[in-house]
């Protein structure tokens, strides 16, 4: 929206009193520290998962399998597969609430 401020400026003519730029400043500023959480998290969460990058890049060659899909799925199961001695058994893991 930033990149069309001059839409807002045009529409706000005459309307948009001292109140309303206070209030536009404070959401703006919100929404500018939940993007810099966001990042922040994302950075952390690729630092913690850069030991499993191999298993990372695999599953996200997988179809219907992103990046973020994929680290999910490893937080949630890990990449030792051992503890489930058939796929049958990891999907009822992985399918019971």
């Amino acid at each position: 929206m930033r990149a069309r401020t001059y839409v807002l400026i045009e529409a706000l003519t005459g309307h948009f009193e001292d109140h309303h730029a206070f209030l536009a400043t404070r959401m703006v500023h919100r929404v500018d520290a939940l993007s810099a959480d966001v990042e922040a998290v994302g950075a952390r969460v690729e630092a913690l998962i850069a030991p499993c990058g191999h298993h990372v890049q695999c599953l996200d060659e997988t179809t219907g399998v992103g990046r973020t899909a994929a680290q999910e799925l490893i937080a949630e199961i890990g990449v030792d597969m051992s503890r489930f001695p058939t796929a049958l058994q990891l999907v009822s893991w992985a399918s019971s609430p």
